[in-house]
């Protein structure tokens, strides 16, 4: 009797690698997390052909664990390889981040109006000396065979890729040639934002996306799955799409002791525009009685960069740059208070780990499901950094 095929699933979740392989000290976020606890369960109840497309980090091309099959995407080389000395980050990857630094933070229209003058030289360099290295384009945003490749190789029945980006616009593009079937799995409550749809040719400022491509990315997906109430409401009253809402997996089993006299503030995200950490750093500033432990990945080189700079002036600061994933509660468990700093979420794990090991949450600004103004499970300052000063003295 022969056995039924299995459905193959593809996650192309770029910065998942690490949570897999603990030897990969590269950077991942509460995103990465969601969808490997979702893999792995999918993996063990053997419903699906698990595979994850995953940056390249110098891993093999292709390799297996825990039942998983992971595709390094040999075109997306992962950005800041933790294994190396900080200073040895290229000059070339410092100086893409600061031209994208430049781009977002040029006013609109200008940043969008740059953007696409670059797109249309592209198209126009690969139009006459490259056509047969393109699949296809969306505007003028081109979409080079080599991006696509990967996909090819996992031979997939359904793409699934958390958050909105230029690579979901491709993962689409793909899906749409091929019949498959792409289901975007919302990452934040930013990725259902309006501007994307009244302004398409205005660049995002936080990741440098312009509009457009994230729009075909929300409008060509098959389904639509969603972390929040709130994000449910976004993409229906802006796209007109449904979603199921599925909130976020946790286990609620303690890894670590919760420590009695417990006596840290602590702070958890990356080094980039939306996390902000360079606020918890001013906090701590004005607050020197207390000690503060932050643990930030490298995202933004130059904002990481000035952080540290900052926090080696601060004797009230110690930062760690890199925790595995499996020893990140061992440090909820020594603190008495967490702080939020974002400028969006979507539903942040940290804030469900806080909670799981009983830590008071002070959130500057996102409260997600309106988990601290209707449930009371923390405190939240409506934006307000005296607010959160104040917060943080009376916890």
């Amino acid at each position: 009797m022969s056995q039924t095929r299995r459905p193959k699933l593809c996650i192309v979740s770029l910065y998942s690698y690490p949570l897999f392989n603990p030897e990969c000290r590269g950077a991942f976020g509460g995103s990465e997390v969601r969808i490997s606890l979702i893999a792995r369960e999918l993996a063990q109840r053997g419903c699906f052909d698990v595979n994850f497309v995953v940056f390249d980090h110098g891993q093999p091309k292709q390799e297996i664990r825990e039942g998983i099959t992971f595709y390094a995407h040999s075109s997306y080389v992962a950005p800041h390889n933790s294994n190396e000395p900080y200073s040895r980050v290229s000059w070339q990857q410092s100086t893409r981040d600061k031209l994208r630094q430049w781009l977002r933070s040029a006013p609109p229209p200008f940043g969008g109006w740059i953007w696409q003058i670059k797109q249309w030289l592209r198209l126009l360099k690969f139009s006459l000396l490259y056509r047969d290295q393109i699949a296809g384009r969306i505007g003028p945003y081109l979409i080079e065979k080599t991006k696509l490749s990967v996909y090819d190789e996992v031979a997939a029945d359904l793409y699934i890729l958390p958050g909105n980006s230029h690579i979901a616009a491709e993962l689409v593009f793909y899906c749409q040639q091929h019949n498959k079937k792409y289901i975007f799995l919302a990452g934040s409550d930013g990725d259902y934002q309006p501007i994307y749809k009244e302004q398409p040719n205005a660049v995002e400022p936080h990741y440098g996306w312009v509009g457009y491509l994230l729009v075909y990315a929300i409008e060509h997906a098959t389904a639509h799955i969603t972390q929040s109430e709130h994000q449910a409401q976004l993409l229906q009253d802006h796209y007109r799409r449904t979603s199921v809402i599925i909130g976020n997996p946790l286990n609620l089993n303690r890894t670590f002791p919760k420590e009695v006299t417990a006596d840290t503030i602590l702070w958890i995200g990356k080094s980039d525009k939306v996390k902000r950490p360079e606020i918890i750093l001013n906090l701590a500033r004005s607050s020197p009685e207390y000690r503060f432990l932050v643990i930030m990945n490298l995202s933004d080189q130059v904002i990481h960069q000035r952080c540290l700079t900052e926090a080696e002036k601060l004797s009230n600061v110690t930062i760690l740059s890199y925790v595995s994933f499996d020893e990140v509660e061992r440090y909820f468990a020594q603190a008495k208070l967490f702080i939020n700093t974002s400028a969006f979420e979507g539903f942040p794990n940290t804030f469900l780990q806080a909670a799981k090991y009983e830590v008071p949450i002070i959130s500057l600004q996102v409260d997600p499901g309106e988990m601290l103004s209707r449930y009371g499970c923390g405190l939240l300052c409506a934006g307000s950094f005296e607010s959160l000063q104040k917060m943080c003295i009376t916890s």
